[in-house]
């Protein structure tokens, strides 16, 4: 029989052995992603933070850090559902650690985002060459359920000590290399450069700027005639938001747009051109003048930062029948979340707006969709236009769309139009409005009575449609 101070001892060493345990188990389960079983974004920072303060690390040249982001994920998970992008995402995880040396590590940082630590590239040797083999790799059909699933990859590339020497600041670079492989259309990889640093840090002053340009109401809006081809009259404006930038001068809205799209102003600054092109509709109203304004809306604003009521409320505010105001959307609203833009459609369209499809022809809308939305004309994209008269695809395409549009009881505008010739083109189609640098250049709302004497002296000698 065991003495009783024994048996107590091996007690208390059974259960300090057993809390060990439990916290060596709390500590894997708190570093490891439940879905992939690679360490996640806590593991994969000690595990930087270690490689940092290893002397040998130093020694050997250092170590190269990847970020891997599977490109357009998310249409994975809307199209096939989640369970399939779970399943995508293993399988994936399992490609990359054929990618790499045993030595190094994977985390999933969420997402469909992953970090490789390669140990094994010392300097960012052969960084490159691992880069293609994921890319190859993700580039293989996935098959989940039997169907098979074509995805690409981008990856953006650091290496310590060469490019930062701190954590924050490896995965403040391979973040920026990152976005740039993504910005370039995906499917590659790019390296870390000081001018990527450089682009974020103008970046962040614009974001600022931005911020600041939409708090003090800094925007200004410029409007472009629209011509009544069939009545020979300028019968409206595209109004066209525009940014003064106190020292960069113009700021072109392809550059800050999808900005406050992705910072969260868009809602904001849309409304208020909303507001502003209201006005400037009350003045023409107020002057006898019988004009009407479009204006663009983001996808974004559809359907909660837009609200069909908000825009009744503003129309009339301002005394201003809807019909005077058409609401200009993209081919992609229609395909972003059908049923909810489908009900906003159909709402500002009972109160009486009119809805522009804007650059018909560079996107992807059938006939099933134009059937199936309210849209009240389709804009022909410029570049067809451009076109049109070397290019006898261009007609062709642009006759068949004004043929389609007459069918389905749509008007169609044919943007950018430069010459004379292209007008006299249109106008044998039987296109029914045009706009473009032949009549004016977007001008703001007070040089905008010149551009329309000008206008009007350049249909005087024009015959309409017949």
């Amino acid at each position: 029989m065991a003495p009783i101070g024994e048996d107590l001892l091996q007690g208390v060493v059974h259960d300090v052995t057993e809390h060990k345990e439990a916290e060596a188990s709390a500590r894997r389960l708190a570093i490891t992603d439940k879905l992939t079983g690679v360490t996640n974004r806590l593991g994969l920072e000690e595990k930087l933070q270690a490689l940092l303060g290893d002397p040998l690390i130093a020694q050997t040249g250092g170590f190269t850090l990847m970020m891997v982001d599977i490109d357009n994920f998310r249409r994975i998970n809307e199209g096939f559902g989640l369970p399939v992008g779970d399943t995508l995402l293993k399988d994936a995880t399992a490609r990359l650690a054929h990618c790499v040396k045993g030595s190094d590590t994977i985390a999933r940082l969420g997402g469909d985002r992953f970090a490789l630590a390669l140990e094994s590239l010392a300097s960012g040797g052969n960084a490159g060459q691992v880069a293609e083999r994921i890319l190859n790799s993700i580039r293989k059909p996935f098959h989940v359920d039997g169907v098979p699933i074509h995805v690409h990859a981008s990856v953006g590339i650091t290496v310590f000590p060469r490019d930062a020497g701190d954590l924050a600041g490896l995965l403040r670079d391979a973040e920026l290399a990152l976005d740039r492989a993504k910005a370039q259309g995906g499917n590659g990889y790019v390296f870390f450069d000081a001018t990527l640093a450089a682009a974020a840090e103008q970046r962040r002053q614009l974001e600022n700027d931005l911020r600041q340009a939409s708090r003090q109401h800094e925007f200004q809006l410029y409007f472009q005639p629209i011509v009544d081809l069939a009545e020979n009259r300028l019968a409206g404006a595209e109004a066209l938001i525009r940014w003064p930038h106190p020292s960069q001068g113009m700021v072109p809205p392809d550059t800050f747009i999808p900005l406050a799209e992705e910072i969260g102003l868009i809602d904001e600054i849309g409304l208020w051109t909303i507001e502003v092109a209201c006005r400037q509709l009350a003045e023409w109203q107020g002057r006898g003048i019988d004009r009407y304004l479009s204006v663009n809306v983001s996808g974004r604003q559809i359907p909660n930062g837009l609200p069909p009521a908000l825009l009744a409320e503003t129309v009339s505010h301002h005394g201003i029948d809807p019909g005077r105001l058409a609401l200009e959307i993209t081919e992609g609203v229609l395909l972003a979340d059908i049923d909810k833009s489908l009900a906003w459609l159909k709402a500002v369209r009972e109160i009486g707006f009119h809805i522009y499809l804007d650059d018909f022809g560079t996107g992807y809308s059938s006939l099933s969709y134009l059937k199936r939305f309210p849209i009240d004309t389709l804009k022909v994209d410029k570049s067809f236009v451009r076109d049109m008269g070397e290019d006898s695809s261009d007609r062709s395409l642009i006759e068949a769309v004004i043929a389609m549009a007459r069918g389905l009881g749509m008007s169609v505008v044919a943007e950018g139009v430069e010459s004379a010739e292209q007008l006299a083109l249109l106008r044998t189609m039987q296109c029914r409005c045009a706009q473009g640098y032949y009549f004016s250049r977007p001008v703001p709302g007070d040089r905008f009575d010149a551009a329309a004497a000008h206008i009007e002296a350049l249909l005087a000698v024009a015959a309409p449609l017949a």
